[in-house]
């Protein structure tokens, strides 16, 4: 398959980035409050929803597009992507002051300059990252994800040395984004076009549904507003350090798995061979549910010993139950995103995608205001998995209007009989709330799962052995 000799780059290049995030976010858990974490997260939360609504859009264009791009086309198209993150980059600035000064108005100009600052800083990383991508310049992809990821980590320790904390986390993220600026030579074609309208209109036309479905990110910000109202800042903290564990193991894995798939798959599409495509999306989805289940899995049979090991002391009120809750929002958020939301990408029909989000905040919204009301972290957390339960059903079902997303059935009994292995091996590993006791699970854990899913899915392994499933072939 061909996603395979694809996946092994985008593995290194995410999978060393998110250890050391999952490293930096336990150590922050030691060195700062659940207050100081819980405002963080909040500053970030606004960062994320104002920056993907005006540039993600842009984004989602440039990824789609310039893969395709003649040469001598390159230029004028660069140009007006500098053009239009210009002008977003000022409304970003404006749009943040504007809205921490209202929402939040004891924040301090340095913190309010730091959150506009991560917004426009992740875009121009994601712009990068995105050309690399359409390139497929891998080798430049991973060495700009493990920068970052060294880079925040060891200027927000260095912060953290002066007192500050806060600012510290929000500084070192921003410092963690720039090290893009040492790919800017990706851009270099610009300087030889300049901006086009009929580019504009194209790269327009093709984005607003994304930045337009984006807006629905404010369900998430408002989350974390009704949290921190109704639960205090050490709640937002706790609550905002086990989903961050969840995002940067199962989400930034099911989202490795996906990014390997994608360029393919938009290449079998335009190549127009039916069949092709049907064969590259069956075995994108092999290598996202693969990695969904196992991660998902794997975290939840080990969130008490993972909080007990990786959380200070402050953080640890109803830990293992948030991990387990954002492990399966994770999950079920990842399979719809990188599996039936892609879809509508593909066949270039991206306003189900705005519809869609906007039907996850009317969902969301409502469930979490009652229940964060009622039981408050855990509120949040049941709040954002019943919401993804439903608008996952609905998107699988739209999605077949435009396009049937292959599912392979017998692959995938398999990987849940392989999961429910793992779970009852881990159970019964000794110390595990102990560090070393931890990391002989998670390695008993990955070797089972990743023992079974090679038995089932390579032909030939195993062949005298009796398995549970008899491989005949997916459709």
């Amino acid at each position: 398959m061909s996603i395979l000799k694809q996946w092994p780059m985008y593995f290194v290049g995410r999978i060393l980035p998110a250890a050391i995030s999952f490293f930096g976010i336990a150590l922050y858990t030691h060195k700062v409050a659940p207050g100081n974490f819980g405002t963080y997260s909040l500053l970030l939360a606004v960062s994320f929803f104002v920056g993907t609504t005006l540039f993600g859009g842009l984004r989602t264009a440039v990824l789609r597009m310039f893969g395709s791009l003649l040469p001598q086309e390159q230029p004028d198209f660069l140009a007006t992507v500098l053009a239009i993150f210009t002008v977003a980059s000022l409304f970003v600035a404006l749009i943040i002051s504007v809205a921490l000064r209202l929402s939040l108005p004891t924040t301090t100009p340095w913190l309010i300059a730091l959150t506009a600052l991560s917004a426009i800083s992740y875009a121009l990383f994601e712009l990068n990252i995105v050309i690399c991508q359409a390139k497929l310049l891998l080798r430049t992809y991973g060495a700009l994800q493990a920068s970052r990821a060294i880079v925040a980590l060891a200027s927000t320790l260095l912060i953290l040395r002066s007192g500050l904390r806060v600012e510290a986390l929000m500084g070192g993220y921003v410092l963690g984004n720039c090290v893009a600026i040492g790919t800017l030579y990706n851009f270099k074609p610009m300087f030889h076009g300049r901006p086009r309208s009929a580019i504009l209109k194209r790269i327009f036309h093709f984005g607003w549904p994304t930045s337009f479905a984006s807006l629905a990110g404010i369900s998430v910000t408002l989350q974390r507003f009704f949290l921190e109202r109704f639960g205090g800042a050490a709640a937002l903290g706790i609550f905002a350090v086990a989903d961050g564990f969840a995002g940067q193991s199962v989400g930034l894995l099911i989202g490795t798995a996906a990014i390997t798939g994608q360029p393919l798959a938009f290449r079998a599409r335009d190549t127009g061979d039916h069949d092709f495509l049907r064969k590259q999306l069956l075995d994108n989805a092999r290598l996202i549910l693969t990695i969904a289940i196992g991660s998902a899995t794997g975290l939840a049979a080990l969130a008490g010993p993972v909080s007990a090991v990786c959380f200070g002391s402050k953080f640890q009120n109803n830990a293992w139950q948030l991990i387990s809750l954002a492990s399966a929002t994770a999950l079920v958020g990842g399979i719809r995103a990188s599996i039936f939301e892609q879809g509508f990408e593909i066949v270039l029909e991206t306003r189900p995608l705005a519809l869609l989000t906007w039907a996850r905040v009317a969902f969301y919204l409502p469930i979490s205001a009652v229940m964060i009301h009622a039981e408050g972290a855990i509120g949040a957390g049941e709040a954002s998995l019943i919401t993804e339960l439903l608008v996952f059903t609905i998107t699988a079902v739209w999605v077949r209007k435009f396009i049937v997303m292959p599912i392979p059935w017998s692959s995938l009994r398999q990987m849940l009989f392989a999961a429910a292995c793992m779970a009852v091996a881990v159970q019964f590993t000794p110390w595990r709330n102990k560090p070393l006791g931890l990391a002989l699970a998670i390695s008993l854990g990955a070797l089972i799962y990743g023992g079974l899913c090679l038995s089932f899915l390579v032909p030939g392994v195993f062949r005298h052995v009796r398995l549970p499933w008899r491989r005949i072939g997916d459709t």
